[in-house]
């Protein structure tokens, strides 16, 4: 809840025509074994963005990303994505 009430109170600040953009997870619509409660957040934050967009006022604009795991979750959460390289491991090595 506290992307969306970062919403809800930041509608009196954000300039016309601004943007939210809120970070989710993939396991909306990838789940993996014993992920069930972060696919329920994952995908209710989905619901939110999609229904408030319709919703917001002076042009404003929401979005939801999935930028796949952190490399600083890898450690902790890696065994359950196998197929997937942290975020930021990736881009660095792009950079390279």
């Amino acid at each position: 809840m506290g992307q969306v009430n970062l919403v809800l109170k930041g509608l009196d600040y954000v300039s016309d025509g601004g943007s939210f953009t809120l970070t989710s997870g993939v396991l909306e619509r990838d789940p993996i074994l014993m992920g069930a409660g972060a696919a329920t957040a994952n995908g209710a934050l989905v619901g939110f963005v999609v229904g408030s967009a319709i919703e917001m006022p002076r042009g404003i604009r929401i979005n939801v990303v999935s930028p796949g795991m952190l490399e600083v979750s890898e450690e902790r959460y890696g065994s359950f994505f196998l197929a997937t390289k942290g975020v930021l491991k990736t881009c660095w090595a792009r950079l390279r």
